[in-house]
């Protein structure tokens, strides 16, 4: 008797697990192939009557408490590893504003998280609203977390 329940919970565990990987797991994977798809379909578009931008914000925490931030808007689509989510910049090179190919950035230095935070998803979301006015349509919209984000834009050439 003492044997059969044994035998049930342990049945029940490796359900459990398995109903949690095919349930939970399996898709995400599955979104981060059809991520990795559209990426690679935006980076082999060079159609000439289209144009192509990348607006990123970027965060760091430099110390506890702490965040640095940087809304850029960048020439053309910045690369991305789609299996890692990493940018091919570092954030040092994006805050450059002389950088090759930054449009404009603002920057907010080391400051109380929540407030950088929130000064910096107000300005990536005004400009936003800015590109949009100008003609920009998103195509690829990707949070990395709750304080980066990057959006792929394009728009019809005149």
């Amino acid at each position: 008797m003492e044997y059969i329940f044994l035998v049930m919970c342990s049945l029940g565990a490796i359900t459990a697990f398995f109903a949690y990987l095919f349930l939970f797991r399996l898709p995400t994977s599955q979104i981060n192939a059809q991520m990795g798809r559209d990426l690679q379909a935006l980076y082999n578009d060079t159609a000439p009557d289209k144009e192509h931008t990348t607006l990123l914000l970027r965060c760091r925490e430099i110390r506890s408490g702490e965040l640095s931030g940087l809304v850029v808007w960048l020439e053309g689509l910045e690369q991305i590893d789609p299996t890692r989510q990493i940018l091919a910049k570092a954030f040092e090179q994006y805050a450059d504003a002389a950088a090759e190919g930054v449009l404009w950035h603002m920057k907010w230095e080391d400051g109380d998280y929540d407030d950088v935070k929130k000064a910096s998803r107000e300005a990536f979301t005004n400009r936003v609203k800015e590109l949009e006015a100008q003609g920009w349509q998103v195509v690829f919209d990707l949070p990395f977390s709750l304080i980066d984000h990057l959006l792929y834009l394009e728009r019809q050439k005149p």
